[in-house]
């Protein structure tokens, strides 16, 4: 495997401020990597860390099917650098060979990479689209895999852009999450092939729950007498905290707050909210034994680790997920899959055809106010929910889009 290190600073204009800024990206151009004529190679590009989610168990089914099967792994945003990095390192220990794991190419440089790598096709997730990917993949005739395609304004301008360019597009086959996209898809896409496949991330969700943490267990343990029902705060802001307010300090039973961030800063401004609320948070690094909790009620657990959000929900009767008042929500899929009621805020709620999904079954409010907020909360008092087990059923019907984006993979193959 070749890893690369950033060995040349790239300039570029930044579009959203005008301003030049200095990039550390690699130069794949440079990248010597020639392939066996009888294995297949396959490229797995991700924007950031979400998408990368999402291909992972598409990467690993993909690659372990066979033993003549090569992966190249790339990445846009320095945020999923490690999560890559893990990746790979797993492939690598179960025999696979990572032909290159690193950062993308810069718009420019793909058709140069794209002919030293010569991959069998190039599968992306969602949104992430480059006018020049698109043309080097049509001239070199790989097929491009987009899942979870929906009409995103990335994916229209980069037709665009393209037409304009008098370029054509590549060979596209488009992934949808669900039916409701193939319209549109088909509409501005008429010449690709289109197939609703489902969520992989709901595959990836299930394999991490199962392995499970022992970091988690402990804590669950040193806190298993504490009062019912317990919520989660997962990947939560300040704005969550804030908006919340004295609803959250009025909360009955425990709730576990596990901050986006758990740098000092951000805990310590997140643990200052948290008392304004009424509440008294306990760092969970600080527990190494059984809370004597003494009847206590309104426990406030502040989880300054990290690493075992997933566990923790897999306990939770109730789940809020940060981020819907401030940069957007994360994902709702992990606490979905055990079947709790979820609330969110509405920032980027709109992008995710999951948290449609998961309005319409009732598992998930949007909560745009205090007033929905109120009666959300009030709700939450009852445990478990009536319908905990119909939520979790329809959770295990979502799995299996792995396998039809496989099937799909290899009926395009060599």
């Amino acid at each position: 495997m070749q890893v690369l290190e950033r060995p040349v600073t790239i300039r570029r204009l930044s579009s959203a401020t005008g301003l030049l800024r200095c990039l550390d990206l690699p130069y794949m151009a440079t990248l010597s990597c020639p392939k066996s004529k009888s294995n297949e190679r396959g490229w797995f590009h991700a924007s950031s860390v979400g998408e990368l989610e999402v291909l992972w168990p598409v990467v690993e089914k993909w690659a372990l099917a066979k033993s003549q099967r090569e992966v190249v792994l790339t990445i846009f945003s320095a945020s999923a650098e490690r999560a890559v990095k893990r990746l790979s390192d797993d492939l690598i220990a179960k025999g696979v060979t990572v032909s290159f794991c690193g950062f993308s190419p810069w718009e420019g440089n793909w058709q140069t990479s794209i002919r030293t790598l010569r991959p069998d096709f190039l599968v992306t997730a969602k949104y992430e689209a480059w006018p020049e990917l698109w043309s080097a993949l049509r001239r070199e005739n790989v097929p491009l895999f987009i899942i979870g395609a929906t009409v995103r304004k990335s994916l229209s301008v980069v037709r665009s852009v393209c037409r304009i360019l008098g370029e054509e597009l590549p060979k596209l086959v488009l992934l949808p999450a669900d039916d409701s996209s193939v319209p549109d898809l088909e509409a501005s896409f008429p010449s690709a092939s289109v197939f609703p496949c489902g969520e992989p991330r709901w595959d990836r969700v299930q394999a991490r729950s199962a392995d499970g943490n022992s970091r988690a267990r402990e804590l669950v343990e040193y806190v298993a007498s504490a009062p019912r029902p317990w919520g989660i705060f997962g990947s939560a802001w300040e704005e969550d905290i804030m908006f919340w307010g004295r609803t959250l300090g009025a909360s009955a039973g425990t709730v576990w707050i596990v901050p986006h961030k758990v740098d000092s800063e951000h805990v310590r401004k997140i643990s200052e909210l948290l008392k304004s609320a009424g509440l008294e948070p306990v760092r969970t690094s600080a527990l190494t034994q059984e809370l004597a909790l003494n009847g206590k009620s309104g426990i406030c657990l502040l989880v300054d680790e990290m690493g075992f959000l997933l566990e923790l929900y897999s306990k939770a009767d109730w789940a809020f997920v940060g981020g819907g008042y401030g940069k957007g929500v994360h994902s709702t899929i992990e606490p979905a899959l055990h079947g709790i009621p979820i609330g969110i805020g509405p920032k980027g709620s709109g992008q995710f055809p999951e948290i449609r999904e998961l309005q319409r079954t009732g598992q998930l409010k949007v909560l745009e106010d205090r007033e929905a907020l109120s009666v959300w909360a009030g709700d939450l008092t009852t445990f478990p929910h009536p319908s905990v087990e119909l939520w979790k059923s329809q959770a295990q019907a979502r799995l299996g889009a792995t396998e039809k984006v496989i099937r799909i993979l290899e009926s395009f193959g060599p």
